[in-house]
């Protein structure tokens, strides 16, 4: 990603959660509270589909490389991330009858 771009954290957004810090592979998560703009409360998803709640995670923005090495933190996914710099479109998506022709 080229840019930088500060993505403002909402509630039903998907975010990965790292639990052990950046060499542990990623679970998918929902934020479910907003504490401050990186601050968030979590509900994490395990590699079986187990859920469990996560407060105050950080929200990692910063630069890739520097992510906390020794706690738990959450960032954004790529494609969230090239959307936000504009280095790809969003995608828009269609309604079930604009998708089937239907007017």
């Amino acid at each position: 990603m080229s840019g930088k771009s500060f993505i403002k954290p909402t509630i039903g957004r998907v975010v990965y959660f790292y639990p052990m810090g950046p060499d542990s592979a990623p679970n998918a998560a929902i934020i479910c509270w907003v504490e401050s703009d990186t601050k968030v409360n979590l509900t994490v998803f395990d590699h079986h589909g187990n859920a469990r709640g996560r407060a105050n995670v950080e929200l990692w923005q910063g630069p890739e490389g520097a992510e906390p090495k020794s706690k738990a933190y959450c960032s954004w996914m790529p494609y969230q991330k090239q959307v936000a710099a504009g280095e790809i479109p969003a995608v828009k998506h269609l309604s079930p009858e604009t998708a089937s022709g239907a007017s």
